[in-house]
């Protein structure tokens, strides 16, 4: 039995991080999948990009120069900003730019209600959304757009890339490590089928697409997204229109973001169509699957399981290398995470050697999500974690 139970966990985490990925590449190869939509036409239809801000007066100024600096055309691009329940200055910075639109609203609703309020007086069919706190790359827009030529394309998300300082902390480098692996996930997935899902950071749907979501919403750019999909339209993914944020302050901080996404996607697996009718959507239910479900529901718990079982499969096999082999790997690596703690504040440190804390405190924060979520504890409403310093665009 332990040995059953040490394969299976075995082979459901290397194919939840390696063997999917990989499988995807392979398929990509094999189908000669083609990932990017080239065209010598410009394509550049009308977008409104929208903005949710609250309380934002410390990043609110360089994210309107940043958003009026991009290159596509002034006469084409609509820009919202939504400042509801903001206490601050917010509003009234943004109000002093008359190139672009403010939307505000005493009393605070939460993101989701602020994006919807948004788009339903945007007049273009293509909505972008970008947080206040992330920074666009010149060319995003166009980036993004171009894949609307295809009307199979629902949905397109842009990359998010985390950026720090040369003497940024470890939590800071690790958190960008892992966003690369997941890039190289979704550029796979795109040029398979579809991407599952978008950050909120960056990603542009068509109008008629976006879904009304209940106002404790608390993942709303996954259930947008996801809508597209149980639309059975393509959520396309492009690497070169980048969204940059600096990476949380503090192992704190992104735990506590950690642990509220975490709360978001088990709220959201009651809310998937693609999930109530897995039959209708094969595809579509494998990759999610894959990409996500086992993560949520199985990865933390299986990490468990082949710990122990590894241990006593070791005890009663003392000179079976098969066994003896995994479980030294194992030992490294935990230890790799515990020393690893009282250095997280540290600065000047390579991302490799801390990544084994990071991954730890990721399923941990799984664990603790669910428990927030079925305890009704997770507010839709967020407060805003601390960022690192960084260069952004």
């Amino acid at each position: 039995m332990d040995s059953i139970l040490f394969w299976t966990s075995l082979l459901i985490i290397s194919y939840t991080f390696v063997g999917y990925p990989l499988l995807l590449y392979l398929l990509n190869r094999l189908l000669r999948s083609k990932y990017q939509i080239t065209s010598a036409v410009t394509f550049t239809p009308q977008c409104t990009l929208i903005i949710p801000a609250f309380n934002e007066e410390q990043i609110i100024e360089q994210k309107i120069q940043n958003t009026l600096s991009l290159e596509y055309p002034k006469d084409l691009l609509n820009i919202i900003i939504v400042t509801d329940g903001s206490t601050d200055g917010t509003p009234l910075i943004a109000q002093k730019h008359k190139e672009l639109k403010v939307l505000h609203a005493p009393k605070r609703q939460g993101k989701t209600h602020a994006m919807l309020r948004a788009a339903s007086k945007a007049s273009s069919d293509i909505i972008i959304f970008s947080d206040a706190n992330t920074m666009l790359s010149a060319n995003a827009i166009n980036e993004l757009v171009i894949f609307f030529q295809d009307l199979k394309t629902g949905c397109v998300a842009g990359e998010k890339s985390i950026v720090h300082s040369p003497k940024a902390r470890p939590i800071q480098t690790s958190e960008g490590l892992y966003w690369r692996w997941e890039a190289f996930i979704k550029k796979q997935e795109s040029g398979f089928h579809s991407t599952m899902g978008a950050a909120g950071e960056l990603f542009a749907i068509r109008k008629e697409l976006i879904a009304p979501l209940h106002e404790d919403t608390i993942l709303d750019d996954f259930l947008l997204s996801m809508h597209v999909a149980g639309e059975r339209k393509r959520i396309r993914y492009t690497e070169k229109a980048i969204a940059q944020e600096a990476g949380s302050a503090s192992r704190k901080d992104e735990m506590e973001r950690k642990i509220r996404i975490a709360a978001g996607a088990f709220q959201a697996l009651g809310r998937i169509k693609i999930l109530k009718q897995p039959l209708r959507y094969p595809l579509q239910f494998w990759q999610l699957l894959s990409h996500k479900l086992l993560r949520w529901l199985f990865v933390p718990w299986m990490l468990v399981v082949l710990f122990i079982t590894n241990l006593m499969l070791v005890i009663n096999q003392p000179n079976n290398t098969l066994y003896i082999i995994p479980g030294l790997l194992q030992l490294l690596f935990y230890a790799l995470a515990f020393i690893s703690i009282p250095f997280q504040n540290r600065k000047n440190q390579h991302a490799w050697l801390f990544f084994p804390g990071y991954f730890i405190l990721m399923n941990t924060a799984i664990i603790l999500g669910a428990v927030r979520f079925f305890q009704k504890k997770q507010s839709a409403t967020w407060q805003r974690v601390q960022r690192g310093s960084g260069m952004l665009f």
